[in-house]
């Protein structure tokens, strides 16, 4: 039998089937099994307008814009007291008055996004959307609001600044949106723990401690470059790293599930094609639904549940070649998942994953630079070095 002109492979228990046949139709019950039970990715959970003005983004916004107020009334105060405070700029005192905010904003949103990331375990990495995820979600387009706000005030802020915020408001409102993937949006939230060290060592570089008192100010360089080796260089490679092992054991219970799903809309005769004709044996799907109907059991990785030859075999190249074939079908799982989603989401995902991976790098490499650079034993040196640094990424006094 053909279908289309392409000749259809011969039924996995008859004379004429060879190996070739047999994984043709495994492939075709694994990809059926899974498309049964592919969610709905085109959903909209709220206007685009609500995702960047609901009360989550506009509470957390007025927090900040008064926080800086605050602190800004307060400085003016403190000028008389604090020289060095006197000396500012305008635009040097807007800066110390985004601290206090930025450092609640990098509190809140990264132990927001660590408990999100803790639940997601429990579902699809695809389609999970702790409450969390969406609180952590919100602040940080009410923080890059606020952010891009004083930006604009002192139109002299870094490019990648601008990247950062403008990407970020763009993705998150979207995320919010239509709820995908979790996963990779909050998972750069993370990176936010070192505004807190780059504050610090911003504000002692004002204060004049890389001039009075260089070994502090040295310490202080190294801690913000500990931050960024902890929190931003390796982020990307761990975060892809867990929503891969989180997709294979996704993937392994939604086949299960779609297989079960199939075959219970099957006739009872063992060998008989699915209703649709596409080729598809009551037994290759009975195999694929075996581990739940069996044992009843839900947690079994993706290795044990996506078919394979030779599973049983404890020779290790078998175990490689297993492993291997496992994630060659995860990865065409993920691509047809990817087929389906809306286009504009699945391009941001890309392209926000793309930058600010590239960005987390490349500031981790200005702030291991300046503190490398700076050398005690010759101030005047050390600080004219820091300086230069710095200047190239105007931005890193609040990342």
């Amino acid at each position: 039998m053909s279908t289309g002109g392409v000749a259809e492979p011969a039924a996995p228990g008859s004379a004429a089937a060879t190996p070739a046949d047999a994984a043709i139709a495994e492939a075709r019950a694994v990809h059926a099994a899974a498309a049964a039970s592919r969610p709905h990715f085109h959903r909209h959970h709220m206007s685009l307008l609500a995702a960047v003005a609901d009360a989550r983004v506009l509470g957390p916004l007025a927090a900040y814009v008064l926080l800086h107020a605050g602190t800004h009334a307060a400085l003016r105060r403190l000028a008389q007291a604090a020289p060095w405070l006197a000396a500012l700029t305008p635009a040097q005192t807007h800066y110390v008055s985004q601290k206090l905010p930025s450092a609640v904003h990098s509190l809140r949103g990264v132990s927001a996004s660590l408990s999100a990331l803790a639940s997601v375990r429990h579902g699809s990495p695809f389609t999970s959307y702790p409450r969390l995820a969406d609180v952590a979600l919100a602040d940080f387009t009410a923080f890059a609001f606020y952010g891009m706000y004083v930006m604009a005030l002192q139109a002299r802020e870094h490019w990648s600044a601008w990247i950062h915020h403008g990407l970020g408001v763009v993705g998150t409102a979207l995320e919010r949106v239509y709820r995908i993937s979790a996963v990779l949006p909050v998972s750069f939230i993370i990176p936010e723990a070192t505004v807190p060290a780059s504050s610090a060592v911003w504000l002692m570089q004002r204060a004049g401690a890389d001039k009075s008192h260089p070994c502090w100010f040295q310490a202080a360089l190294a801690v913000r470059a500990v931050a960024f080796l902890i929190f931003r260089l390796p982020v990307p490679a761990i975060v892809a790293a867990r929503f891969w092992a989180e997709l294979g054991v996704h993937y392994a219970r939604r086949v299960r599930d779609g297989a079960k799903m199939l075959v219970d809309a099957m006739p009872e005769s063992p060998g008989v094609a699915s209703a649709d004709s596409t080729g598809i044996s009551r037994a290759a799907l009975t195999r694929l639904a075996g581990p739940d109907r069996t044992s009843g059991s839900s947690s079994s990785t993706a290795a044990s549940s996506l078919p394979a030859a030779a599973t049983s075999s404890p020779a290790a190249h078998e175990k490689r070649q297993h492993a291997q074939l496992t994630n060659a079908r995860i990865a065409a799982l993920l691509v047809d998942d990817a087929a389906h989603m809306p286009r504009i989401v699945s391009l941001l995902l890309v392209l926000n994953s793309l930058a600010f991976s590239v960005l987390n790098v490349y500031w981790s490499v200005l702030v291991i630079r300046a503190w490398w650079r700076f050398r005690p034993s010759d101030v005047a040196a050390a600080a004219a070095a820091v300086a230069s640094v710095a200047k190239t990424a105007a931005a890193i006094h609040h990342i």
